[in-house]
């Protein structure tokens, strides 16, 4: 499960953050823009889920 937690002042900047993949702060803009629950890429861009690969 990935995390990305972000403390910012009355300003708008950023006080501290934690996240489990640096990759999550760094595209931060992109990630406020994909509802939550939804699918999202490694650049944080929503995006659809792939199929399921059939065993057989």
């Amino acid at each position: 499960m990935r995390h990305l937690i972000v403390v910012t002042d009355a300003l708008g900047k950023v006080v501290s953050y934690k996240a489990s993949s640096e990759n999550l702060f760094e595209n931060m803009e992109n990630l406020r823009t994909v509802p939550v629950g939804k699918y999202f890429d490694e650049d944080c861009n929503r995006c659809q889920p792939t199929r399921l690969k059939s065993i057989y």
